[in-house]
């Protein structure tokens, strides 16, 4: 049923450009969707950092994280990694561009982000 709501005129399952299944896994082809929020994130990071520490990615990515990956499925083992992971790069983004602020003597800001780290983390002691 998904692959005919995508592509209402398919004639054959197997020639779907969005959903595979093999190895009876059901796979979201991510080349043919054209934007996954968590890449964008870790895109816009990365672009941050090779370009000298360019705040207007870090807020872009900031404003990507809308808090923990998969609540919904807060027990699946297979999500946890990928939660944790992407929690710990939000973390270090906000430890990182409130540092930046406070070194640019923008002190608001760089307390907006600690505000928001310790919402994530309570416990972070560098917040």
């Amino acid at each position: 049923m998904l692959r005919r709501v995508l592509q209402p005129d398919l004639n054959d399952a197997a020639n779907s450009h969005y959903i595979t299944f093999k190895d009876e896994l059901i796979s979201l082809e991510k080349n043919s969707i054209g934007w996954v929020d968590i890449d964008e994130f870790e895109r816009l990071i990365q672009l941050g950092q090779q370009q000298g520490d360019r705040l207007e990615h870090y807020e872009a990515a900031r404003a990507l994280y809308r808090g923990d990956f998969l609540t919904e499925d807060l027990y699946e083992d297979w999500a946890q990694e990928p939660r944790a992971g992407l929690k710990a790069t939000y973390c270090n983004l906000l430890r990182r561009m409130a540092r930046i602020h406070t070194q640019q003597a923008s002190y608001n800001d760089a307390i907006g982000c600690l505000q928001d780290l310790i919402e994530v983390d309570p416990a972070n002691e560098y917040a």
